[in-house]
């Protein structure tokens, strides 16, 4: 075959491109592999992703000598379930499946001594209506006692005051919508319900709280449901005592919704909370906080904080528990949501908050905010988060990360050193 000079010339540039493309793909194939992203991290270190659900707020959390056990409810092609993990220095384990509701939430915690944990929660009866249910469960998180309906009548919420020998009270309101009313029911350190003939302790009242104090009384806070004005009166053994209108109630509009009602403390204040989400879809939280004896108090207003526009030449403030640099902080102009605060008492109370979009740690004393602890990862919070504290004053916080797919990311990080040590890619200021 006889080519042309501009033949041959075309063809050397073909081979010639050829040659190169070649090249480069033999270079491309040597590389190494694109990094894989590393996993969350928190300004406390690795994020830990519990699970995938379809839940909008954070898991119920249980601290204890063992780790960090987390409860919520999951469902696959075989229904719903309610699923447990323990997480600790040694391995992350794996979760642990209770087929135990046919549409539980609402999970709590309780400890019931010896390493068993009460676990309460709402789910339908037979019937359909819901009620509060209980189970005892083992150190290993199996059932050591069969479930326990402990309401007779619709329930709505209920709030949980630890007693002795491993015992725990429940609150619970329910009854008709209109004429809402609070119950009281006690579990045994062995998960056997007390049978009351009449468990009823107040009328027109609703969102229950509780607070033990320093001398061992019992305060239980709700909303009178006629007036929207907060009461408070004293809880012992089952009876209540002296209830007292204490503050109105944070004013609702129509298509408004209460999100939470929480009373919490510090050594020296008792404090109120509220997260309500506006008909426009805004979150907010209202607060009013005072010595716990006080008759009358101020109130309730919107919680603002002033973050500091540089966290690199901010004060810091010592908090005193192990999270790590806390900086100082006040009441602001910035929008803070979904509060949550910390069960127990301490010199100074932590919160879970939104602050913004970040996920944060803030710190109150006094009625006021001294601290703030952003943990660096943006979120578009549609529930509630969950903070817990263990004795050596380590803080736990869990949220639900909701994702695009229409299920969210139970998220958990806890600052104590070594914990998740199996975790890559760890991170700690």
């Amino acid at each position: 075959m006889i080519y042309t000079s501009r033949a041959l010339s075309f063809l050397k540039l073909k081979h010639s491109v050829l040659s190169t493309l070649l090249f480069l793909l033999l270079l491309a194939a040597c590389q190494p592999a694109a990094p894989v992203p590393d996993l969350p991290v928190s300004v406390w270190g690795p994020v830990i992703t519990l699970a995938q659900a379809e839940q909008p707020n954070a898991p119920a959390l249980a601290v204890s000598e063992s780790g960090v056990t987390a409860a919520w409810v999951g469902a696959d092609e075989q229904g719903v379930f309610q699923a447990l993990r323990t997480l600790n220095n040694d391995a992350p384990g794996e979760p642990i499946r209770l087929p135990l509701g046919v549409r539980p939430y609402a999970q709590q915690f309780a400890s019931a001594g010896n390493g068993r944990q009460h676990l309460f929660w709402l789910d339908s009866n037979v019937e359909g209506e819901t009620r509060l249910f209980t189970a005892l469960l083992k150190p290993n998180l199996e059932r050591e006692r069969e479930l326990t309906i402990l309401t007779r009548e619709v329930t709505r919420r209920y709030t949980l005051l630890p007693a002795a020998e491993g015992g725990v009270w429940a609150i619970a309101s329910g009854g008709l919508a209109s004429e809402p009313s609070l119950n009281a029911h006690f579990v045994d350190g062995d998960g056997r319900w007390r049978l009351n003939e009449n468990d009823r302790i107040a009328t027109d009242a609703d969102w229950p709280t509780l607070l033990q104090h320093a001398d061992g009384t019992v305060s239980l806070y709700w909303l009178r449901d006629t007036d929207n004005r907060v009461m408070r009166g004293l809880f012992n053994d089952g009876v209540l005592l002296n209830p007292q209108p204490l503050v109105d109630s944070v004013t609702l509009n129509a298509g408004d919704r209460l999100e939470s009602f929480t009373a919490a403390q510090d050594n020296a204040y008792a404090y109120l909370f509220w997260n309500v989400t506006r008909v426009d879809g805004s979150r907010e939280t209202w607060y009013t906080a005072a010595p716990p004896d006080t008759a009358t108090w101020e109130r309730p207003t919107r919680l603002t904080i002033d973050v500091p526009d540089d966290i690199a030449t901010a004060s810091w403030f010592d908090s005193g528990f192990n999270v790590g640099v806390v900086f100082a902080a006040s009441d602001g102009e910035d929008n803070v949501s979904w509060v949550v605060p910390a069960s127990g008492r301490f010199p100074v109370l932590p919160v879970a908050a939104l602050v913004g979009r970040e996920i944060s740690v803030m710190f109150m004393r006094e009625g006021q905010i001294v601290g703030y602890r952003p943990m660096g990862l943006l979120t578009d919070l549609i529930g509630l988060p969950t903070l817990a504290v263990d004795r050596d004053l380590y803080i736990y916080l869990s949220w639900a990360q909701p994702d695009p797919a229409g299920y969210a990311n139970l998220q958990l990080v806890g600052r104590k050193v070594g914990l998740w040590s199996w975790v890559e890619n760890p991170r700690s200021d």
